[in-house]
């Protein structure tokens, strides 16, 4: 059976959680990069059949489409998931939605879920996390520092460089050579699977919420600054405008879907239910909630527009980042677009917002700058939450809130 767009499959899908880091790019994790290379690497050894790619995980998906779809087109090839587990994969709700949606395909193939998910350690868990219950779970039983660490630090380790320390070179061999022996069991599991047990390409269902969060469930705002197609600002694409500013879609060319959607798989990646609003008034949801407004470059080009901007801006609580966006692929208009662009990061930096990170030029800085804007609105907003503010209890907490860090929830 071939996969839509003519792949016969895939031997595995990396499943992972995202772990926010302040100024690294999207979906960038280097061990979990490692440890897909090293894994590609090793599954190849052994691989008897050309016609299936080795792996796929999230930096395999092809640019310019849209996630969640990208997603389920790899939970629908892949013969084997690869769950790296960690407190953030086992309690974050896009990783539990990812992990659903291969055992829903895997249960209508009649398949056994022992073969075809393989459960990695990648960090130890916390007291009363459950264990892992599906295949993987004995991966490393006689390997203490598998159970000890888990396979992200034996990754780490076995990367390291010591140099001429004879010591700690000792030391890092141990190491190295139990992150081997993990990887080598791995990969023969998922060939043998794939090979003497396959199931074949099917659909698996995208992991993406169909719809944002109500303002009620949500514990974040995404806002959209932009025209409408009755209001199209000259020199831009009319293709970019829908029927309100929600409906804007600055990527028309390559990635035809609302920017705001765009923004909230990026947010849902990170654990974070985010819900959308349009306007050019501020939000009443911005008094409670960490926030980003996503403006469209070319309302500044229009006077009208640029002072309803202006006051929407000097009233904007300062966990609400701002994000002027234009198109890299503006073509004709690429001079006007700089030229946008240019007055509208003018205009933020007068607001109060870092230069930095207030202006994305095409996709891919608009994805690499999104992870920030959404950790740096958090911590600004909690930094000044109100009082009355409950906000989800995160892993580790107490009752009074106490005991987890920032970002240390993987």
């Amino acid at each position: 059976m071939t996969a839509p767009g003519g792949s016969s499959g895939a031997y595995f899908f990396v499943s992972y959680a995202q772990v926010p880091i302040e100024g690294g790019p999207a979906r960038s994790d280097p061990l979990v990069d490692r440890f897909f290379t090293d894994l590609v690497a090793e599954v190849g050894r052994y691989a008897g059949d050309p016609s299936r790619r080795i792996g796929l995980y999230d930096k395999t998906f092809a640019p310019g489409h849209d996630w969640g779809t990208e997603v389920s087109r790899a939970l629908g090839e892949a013969e084997v998931l690869v769950a790296l587990y960690s407190p953030r994969y086992a309690t974050g709700s896009w990783t539990r939605r990812e992990h659903s949606s291969f055992v829903q395909r895997i249960k209508a193939a009649h398949a056994d879920p022992a073969k075809h998910i393989q459960a990695v350690r990648w960090m130890p868990l916390p007291p009363g996390m459950p264990e892992m219950t599906e295949g993987g779970a004995d991966l490393g039983e006689d390997i203490p520092h598998y159970a000890e660490l888990g396979l992200g630090a034996l990754c780490d380790i076995a990367s390291t460089d010591v140099g001429p320390d004879t010591r700690a070179a000792d030391t890092v061999a141990e190491y190295r050579e139990a992150y081997d022996r993990i990887m080598g069991r791995l990969a023969r599991r998922i060939v043998a699977v794939a090979e003497q047990s396959p199931i074949g390409p099917s659909s698996a269902s995208s992991p993406a919420e169909p719809r944002p969060a109500t303002p009620e469930a949500a514990d974040f705002v995404i806002t959209v600054f932009a025209g409408t197609a009755d209001e199209v600002p000259p020199g831009s694409d009319p293709a970019a405008y829908g029927s309100t500013m929600a409906d804007w879609s600055p990527f028309a060319l390559t990635r035809p879907i609302p920017i705001a959607q765009q923004a909230r798989q990026v947010t849902e990646r990170l654990d974070f239910d985010a819900t959308v609003t349009a306007g050019t008034v501020p939000q009443p949801l911005w008094s409670g909630k960490p926030s980003i407004l996503l403006i469209d470059a070319w309302q500044v080009a229009d006077r009208r527009r640029a002072v309803a901007l202006q006051g929407l801006l000097k009233r904007m609580p300062s966990w609400v980042l701002p994000l002027a966006i234009t198109d890299e692929d503006d073509g004709p208009g690429a001079a006007r677009a700089a030229q946008a662009r240019a007055d509208a990061v003018a205009m933020l930096s007068d607001a109060g917002a870092d230069p930095a990170i207030a202006a994305a030029d095409g996709l891919d800085q608009f994805m690499n700058l999104m992870p920030t804007l959404v950790i740096r609105a958090r911590r600004s907003f909690f930094r000044a939450m109100p009082s009355n503010y409950r906000r989800r209890r995160r892993l580790g907490e107490n009752d009074n809130g106490l005991g987890a860090t920032e970002g240390d929830d993987r």
